[in-house]
């Protein structure tokens, strides 16, 4: 019969016990990830930290939609409206606007008669009949005021905040997107 030395006794206990520590980290980590929030708060880029959209990831179903629409565009006409494909990915992903309050920093959801408020029915709250679909909706709250008093469409915004939410529904453990984060995954 052969003698186990007492180094390989220690060394199959060091394993043992290296086996159960790392499947006890697992289940925390599990735990951890299971408790995690599931959206992503983003400021609306041009209110100045006031106005706050959340998103969700998106379901693979519905991000196929999102993707045939964006190639019929491209289909119909030949060419596709600057940020339209951004547009389209910003409107699935939100869940709902918030205003933040000046004084507390607290989020509060702008609500109305059918529930929180996303871009599709914001035109009401903000009293602009202008603002005729979705993709109008992000072209304002996501616009510039001209020096003239027009607003004109800050393509590079929308394409900036759809990236931001891209990059985090890649890995939705990511709680802040700085912007020294952003630039450097470009």
């Amino acid at each position: 019969m052969a003698t186990m030395d007492t180094n390989e006794v220690l060394e199959g206990v060091g394993k043992s016990l290296d086996k159960a520590r790392g499947a006890s980290i697992l289940k925390q980590a599990a735990r951890k990830r299971d408790e995690r929030e599931s959206t992503l708060f983003l400021d609306v880029p041009t209110w100045d930290g006031d106005l706050v959209c959340e998103y969700r990831v998106v379901d693979p179903i519905e991000l196929g939609k999102v993707a045939e629409a964006a190639v019929r565009r491209m289909r119909q006409n030949g060419k596709v409206e600057p940020a339209a494909n951004d547009i389209a990915l910003i409107v699935a992903a939100a869940v709902g606007l918030w205003a933040v309050d000046p004084d507390s920093g607290e989020r509060l959801p702008i609500e109305d008669e059918f529930g929180q408020v996303k871009y599709d029915r914001i035109h009401k709250v903000l009293g602009r009949d202008d603002i005729k679909s979705n993709a109008d909706a992000v072209k304002y709250l996501m616009g510039d005021k001209r020096d003239d008093g027009s607003w004109t469409v800050n393509v590079v915004a929308i394409t900036m905040h759809a990236q931001k939410i891209q990059q985090w529904m890649r890995d939705p453990s990511t709680r802040s997107l700085g912007m020294e984060e952003l630039l450097g995954e470009l």
